[in-house]
């Protein structure tokens, strides 16, 4: 039955990729010329993501000013090199205005039969990976085992030992200060999970120790989109408001609700709660400034 469902595969394949190729020639380099403007915007963007994080790499120590200034050089030749190829493309290569499509008054150019055609070879391909979609589904369906998932695996995150091991080291890295090698940690989670809000909030801290608040506030922002009222991000956050922003009511209001959502023996819902009192008490004496919290 396996023999089935690869004929059944590339036939489907066959007819949907060599149809269009025969019925109308020459539309691929005509694609190609609209993409590769993305794809040069895309290798831009990358090279910017490189200086933004060479940026970080400067604050945490682990580059010279000589390399920082070298590698920086090169980063933005290449950027300004994909500038100038990019505006030379489009010169090029304009996109045509889009013609209307001209009335015809006669009878359509294309006979019966090629007409039949063109009907036939599509419903074929939607028949022809329908059953081999079913007959894949059946049989995954028939011989998965008990305790398995519907993909046939067993429940649960895949990887999720080496994860919680590679955090740790990258933890362990950032309190000795090492935040070169904390940051290869966090990047090589978020790798295999983008969306992993331990590691994007431990960035956003590395973020705001190179006081680069606006970028560290959006970081946490954006944990705080994938896990709601994350205890950790939370913190983070209000201590960026109050120690890098120097914005104290946007900072208590940020604690109070890591205090209000998370479990009373959370250890940064405890701190925060202690600063609160500290802060509270500093601001309630008469003659003192507003005072931010002391560093983590």
């Amino acid at each position: 039955m396996l023999y089935i469902i690869v004929f059944l595969i590339i036939a489907a394949a066959v007819l949907a990729v060599g149809y269009p190729l025969f019925r109308r020639k020459g539309g691929s380099t005509s694609a190609e010329m609209e993409e590769e403007p993305e794809d040069l915007k895309l290798r831009r963007e990358k090279l910017y993501d490189a200086i933004r994080e060479l940026e970080l790499e400067r604050e945490a120590g682990s580059l010279s000013q000589e390399e920082y200034e070298k590698i920086r050089g090169t980063y933005e030749m290449q950027a300004a090199a994909l500038l100038q190829e990019e505006e030379r493309r489009v010169k090029t290569h304009p996109k045509p205005p889009r013609k209307p499509e001209p009335v015809r008054a006669g009878p359509p150019s294309r006979t019966p039969v090629s007409h039949r055609l063109g009907l036939l070879i599509p419903a074929a391909i939607i028949l022809l990976v329908g059953v081999g979609i079913g007959y894949f589904l059946g049989t995954s369906v028939t011989f998965r085992q008990e305790g398995m998932g519907i993909t046939g695996s067993i429940p649960g995150r895949e990887g999720a030992p080496a994860v919680s091991s590679t955090l740790q080291e990258a933890n362990a890295a950032f309190d000795r200060g090492d935040f070169r090698q904390a940051l290869e940690g966090y990047k090589k989670i978020l790798e295999n999970d983008p969306q992993n809000a331990e590691a994007l909030t431990q960035i956003g801290a590395l973020l705001a120790r190179g006081e680069h608040y606006d970028d560290a506030l959006k970081t946490f922002d954006r944990v705080l989109g994938i896990a709601p009222n994350h205890p950790h991000a939370l913190f983070e956050k209000g201590l960026v408001l109050f120690q890098g922003k120097v914005e104290p009511r946007e900072g208590i209001k940020i604690w109070e609700q890591l205090i209000k959502t998370a479990p009373p023996d959370n250890e940064h819902a405890l701190t925060a709660k202690r600063l609160l009192e500290q802060v509270r008490g500093s601001m309630g004496r008469p003659g003192t400034p507003s005072a931010s919290p002391p560093s983590k």
